[in-house]
């Protein structure tokens, strides 16, 4: 079910450890080198929740020690609209579950929601620092 160079859907499993990969919340992002789409449909099956589910606007890195780090915040989303996410800046946790030890497919699971729903993303600037809790409505954009 992940996507590949050229639209065609591979076969199997691909864990955050064996492959470098980012997870697109806000809906699909074709497959380059190095990265694996999750598209907020495959997401939307596995929350159970249908296709009406729509993530904040953020693609991801692989996994670090403390969560995923930021690899681009997609225009006109909830993520820019907001103002302060940036590349480089790591969530390491949403709606009060840390994302250690998470993987890409699990990280996809929690960006995603209903439209309107509040998500909670706890973030450390940077990747260092502080952490701060920022509050994205979910939709489509």
């Amino acid at each position: 079910r992940l996507e590949r160079p050229g639209g065609g859907a591979g076969g199997g499993e691909a864990s955050s450890d064996s492959i470098g990969s980012s997870v697109y919340s806000q809906g699909s992002l074709s497959s380059v080198t190095s990265e694996v789409s999750v598209s907020s449909s495959i997401a939307a099956e596995e929350v159970g929740g249908g296709s009406e589910l729509c993530g904040i606007g953020l693609t991801f890195l692989k996994a670090k020690a403390q969560g995923f780090p930021i690899k681009r915040v997609k225009e006109r989303s909830p993520a820019e609209l907001e103002g302060t996410l940036r590349p480089k800046d790591v969530v390491i946790g949403i709606d009060g579950v840390s994302l250690n030890g998470k993987s890409m497919q699990q990280l996809a699971k929690l960006m995603m929601g209903p439209p309107a729903s509040t998500a909670k993303i706890e973030v450390l600037p940077g990747g260092t620092g502080a952490p701060r809790v920022v509050e994205l409505i979910r939709h489509r954009s």
